[in-house]
């Protein structure tokens, strides 16, 4: 290990090992324990998984499920509105709800109200999208459909935000 010196100036002090877990440190920190933040940036440039980390904006991160009931409600309330059509018992729709959830908190896409439907119990907004297959995921503009894809990849997906 490498010595460096401590806040206090001290020299040859080997650097401290984390001790508790992430959230622990990064509480330390807030507290304004600042040894903890230099413990803390070596744990970020070490931990190849945490430079990959995307940054979500918490008070976006919102996937309304609708209904018939308010779906033309929904669809004409926003200007770009994206549909996930699933079903409760499709295991490609149950493993693709989390990158959904995800990226409807991702700041690319911020401007885009993500919407899920269940399409066995939701008929007439299954058949304004034209879905057949699950999952299937709509795009709408200004309150018009423009697209379908049924996928569970997520590259093709993002493709088709971008689009809006």
């Amino acid at each position: 290990r490498r010595r460096r010196r401590d806040f206090e100036g001290n020299k040859n002090v080997a650097p401290k090992s984390p001790k508790g877990t992430l959230i622990q440190i990064i509480q330390n920190i807030l507290d304004n324990n600042f040894s903890y933040l230099r413990i803390f940036i070596i744990f970020v440039k070490s931990n190849k998984d945490f430079q990959k980390f995307q940054i979500l904006n918490p008070t976006k991160m919102s996937v309304l499920a609708v209904t018939d009931a308010d779906f033309s409600e929904k669809i004409a309330e926003s200007k770009q509105v994206v549909v996930k059509y699933y079903a409760d018992w499709c295991g490609s729709c149950k493993l693709f709800a989390p990158k959904y959830k995800r990226l409807s908190a991702d700041e690319r896409f911020e401007n885009i109200t993500f919407l899920e439907v269940n399409a066995e119990e939701n008929p007439t907004s299954r058949k304004a999208a034209g879905v057949n297959n699950l999952p299937s995921f709509a795009i709408f503009k200004d309150g018009l459909h423009v697209e379908t894809i049924s996928t569970s990849k997520e590259e093709p997906f993002v493709e088709l935000l971008e689009k809006l």
